[in-house]
């Protein structure tokens, strides 16, 4: 009973982990717009570096 318990949780959270994954490529364009908001934070941040480098 437990050991049933124990595979069915972890086969939710694959599928959950898996959809949700898959979910963001399906969202991601080529626009910024379209990006993920993890990919747009991350371009953000790089652009903040080369400016500052441009800075210097």
């Amino acid at each position: 009973m437990l050991q049933n318990l124990v595979t069915f949780v972890i086969v939710a959270l694959a599928a959950w982990f898996v959809l949700r994954h898959l979910g963001r490529l399906v969202l991601r364009g080529d626009s910024e717009s379209e990006k993920c908001a993890d990919c747009a934070l991350m371009d953000a941040r790089l652009r903040q570096i080369q400016d500052l480098k441009r800075e210097k």
